[in-house]
């Protein structure tokens, strides 16, 4: 057996697997208030996981992977980048502040405020959805027209695009043995439709982002500080809260965004100056990176195991023979992280994610 080809293999096998699990929850009539804006939450993961599976079975047995359609291909790009926030190389932080205040933002406000059909719309009209779990946000429409991977117009027509995009995903992922048999239950499944606001919240984006995350100077700023608020409250109170027992492909899902985002809000530190924290903001931020916790889970020393999770590779540095498969993460936390065993590194996982949840929380609201 060649080792480093089994954890990619089964890694592959198993995100599919969880993938048909979850479209099969989705889509249950019981489901249908709130799996709309699960499915927007979960879509740059699915996004992720096509991608990395894409890229290395092509290589390895090209003639057996089911060609995506131009169209998918162009959404999973952008949607599976999406997820690195910050750490997205192909546009780092003034690309992102520079996409949302040129792209997103400005798609919104036409199509909500400046239409002839809204008359008064400009005085009276709402272009920011917001949708809440247990009254904390976990999405906005610019965070989800973000994340989704779609052109900035796109998001007015996604719930007839939605449909097929996601009809395609599960197509491609039962070449490796996602079905919708639903044997294996998801989080989605121990949730509650009356912990959802039925439709979102509408405001003026403008007067929201004024009345959150004081002490940012830059606007733009606050407008990525709210998609990562909601990406915690929905990786914490969401997918944390109902995952029960550890299985590898929901720890990935909140595990990577716990890390994106404490990676965006260090580099976010480190320009604090240039994007107008004042020095309270700072002292925040400072505070959550200086966490015991936060300070083990980025420590760059580990990085090769966040790019395990994402990627599916091994690093070369990984002594094979210690690789455990009986394992839920293959035995690579003691390896990274040689005074946890896995379950306790999955405790500290959930505890920094519910500190970093709580600080951005409690940050935009004061």
């Amino acid at each position: 057996m060649n080792i480093p080809d089994e954890v990619v293999r089964r890694s592959i096998t198993q995100d599919a697997e969880y993938v048909g699990n979850l479209i099969y929850d989705l889509i249950q009539p019981e489901r249908s208030d709130y799996a709309p804006v699960i499915s927007l939450c979960v879509a740059p993961y699915l996004s992720l996981f096509v991608h990395e599976s894409y890229q290395k079975i092509r290589v390895s047995d090209p003639s057996s992977v089911t060609v995506l359609s131009e169209d998918v291909k162009r959404i999973v790009a952008r949607s599976r980048h999406s997820l690195k926030l910050f750490e997205d190389n192909q546009r780092w932080i003034e690309g992102q502040l520079t996409y949302f205040h040129d792209e997103i933002l400005p798609a919104h406000k036409k199509y909500f405020l400046e239409r002839p059909s809204f008359g008064l719309g400009y005085l009276l009209g709402k272009d920011l959805g917001i949708y809440e779990y247990r009254n904390r946000p976990i999405a906005t429409t610019h965070g989800a027209n973000f994340l989704v991977g779609i052109e900035a117009a796109e998001i007015f027509t996604l719930g007839s695009k939605m449909g097929s995009i996601y009809e395609e995903y599960g197509k491609y992922f039962s070449q490796f043995g996602a079905n919708l048999d639903g044997n294996d239950a998801t989080f989605v499944r121990m949730l509650n439709s009356h912990d959802f606001n039925q439709k979102p919240i509408d405001h003026r984006s403008q007067s929201y982002y004024r009345s959150i995350f004081a002490g940012v100077g830059d606007t733009n700023v606050r407008v990525l500080l709210s998609v990562f608020q909601c990406m915690t409250g929905f990786a914490h109170r969401i997918m944390l809260g109902a995952d029960i027992d550890l299985k590898l492909t929901p720890f990935k899902m909140y595990y990577l965004t716990l890390y994106q985002v404490l990676a965006s809000l260090r580099m976010l530190y480190d320009n604090s100056v240039v994007y107008g924290l004042d020095a309270r903001s700072r002292q925040i931020l400072k505070e959550l990176l200086n966490d015991k916790d936060v300070l083990i889970i980025m420590d760059r020393t580990v990085k090769p195991f966040r790019n395990t999770m994402m990627h599916y590779n091994l690093h070369r540095s990984v002594d094979v023979n210690r690789i455990d498969f009986a394992d839920p993460l293959f035995g690579l936390i003691p390896i990274y992280f040689p005074s946890h065993t896995t379950a306790s590194f999955t405790k500290l996982v959930g505890r920094t994610l519910q500190l970093t949840d709580k600080t951005l929380e409690n940050w935009a609201r004061t």
